[in-house]
C-alpha cells in the first residue's frame, strides 16, 4: 500500500465514523421528539 492509498483509507474511515455519529445524533433527536425533529 502506498503512502498515499494509506492516507486515503484513513480519510475514508474518518468521514464514515463521523457521518455514522451524526446519523445516530440526528436519530436520537427524532425520537426524542416523537418525530417532530424530521422536519
Amino acid at each position: 500500500m502506498t503512502v498515499l492509498a494509506n492516507l486515503v483509507s484513513r480519510l475514508e474511515d474518518a468521514v464514515r465514523r463521523a457521518a455514522a455519529e451524526r446519523y445516530a445524533e440526528q436519530r436520537e433527536r427524532i425520537i426524542r421528539t416523537g418525530g417532530a425533529g424530521m422536519i
